[in-house]
């Protein structure tokens, strides 16, 4: 595929809820995407690459989980993008947010992340 391609792409509409058009993820959520889940591997001690893997050990589940609630917090990314990002159907992102949303008040190691995460996303979006 050429750049032109890519970019004709890139800016066609997608098909969303009922039929409607929307465009494409833009470009800053994927770029934040990217540095929260690099951020999250560091922070957990995973390679970035096993996120979008479909292992189930634990230590992957609780730092891909994490990502994901983290992405859907501070990018634009719809439920959609993020399970076609971590091969997740949107449903099952949106019982990772809940599960998360419900942890964090009661697990330290998940609040830490959660809050250093935070700062790196809040001084990214500025």
């Amino acid at each position: 595929m050429t750049p032109t391609e890519a970019r004709t792409t890139l800016h066609q509409p997608l098909r969303g809820r009922a039929g409607h058009a929307r465009l494409a993820p833009d470009r800053l959520s994927l770029d934040l995407a990217d540095r929260i889940d690099a951020a999250v591997c560091a922070l957990t001690g995973i390679a970035q690459h096993l996120l979008y893997a479909t292992s189930q050990k634990t230590p992957l589940v609780f730092a891909r989980h994490t990502a994901i609630y983290l992405v859907r917090q501070y990018t634009a990314l719809t439920l959609s993008e993020i399970g076609h990002r971590y091969l997740l159907r949107p449903g099952t992102v949106l019982v990772v947010i809940r599960k998360i949303e419900a942890l964090r008040d009661f697990d330290s190691n998940l609040q830490t992340i959660i809050e250093l995460v935070g700062k790196l996303a809040s001084s990214t979006n500025q």
